[in-house]
């Protein structure tokens, strides 16, 4: 028998994508210190996202933060950790990708490959 999922157990990426966002437009903000709020709040950006209200980004920054994302959608995939299409082996790192942006094909994670891995802060 299949289960139906109720609308509240329904993960958005989209909704993820920006709460992930917000989460990085806290100043000093870290991987390592998102991943630590993840885990502290249930494991979804949305979570953490509810659980620091009052400490995130004030509304102009989620404004920008939402036009940036939004100018941007179509140019990339995204998916969510706690989905089924999420690659099981994001979630042995040590600070585990809440949400992994990707262009192509997503299947070709399962064989061997090359990617190329940009960052936010380049050196």
């Amino acid at each position: 028998m299949v289960s139906i999922l109720t609308e509240e157990e329904v993960i958005s990426p989209y909704d993820e994508l920006m709460a992930y966002e917000y989460l990085y437009a806290v100043d000093g903000t870290s991987r390592g210190r998102i991943s630590k709020d993840l885990s502290e709040s249930g494991g979804l950006p949305t979570d953490a996202v509810t659980a620091l209200e009052g400490l995130l980004p004030d509304n102009a920054k989620r404004a920008e933060v939402k036009s940036y994302v939004d100018s941007r959608l179509g140019g990339f995939s995204v998916l969510v950790d706690g989905t089924p299409q999420f690659p099981p082996g994001l979630r042995a790192e040590k600070s585990p990708l809440p949400v992994f942006y990707y262009r192509g094909d997503i299947s070709l994670v399962d064989s061997r490959c090359v990617s190329v891995v940009g960052t936010r802060h380049q050196s």
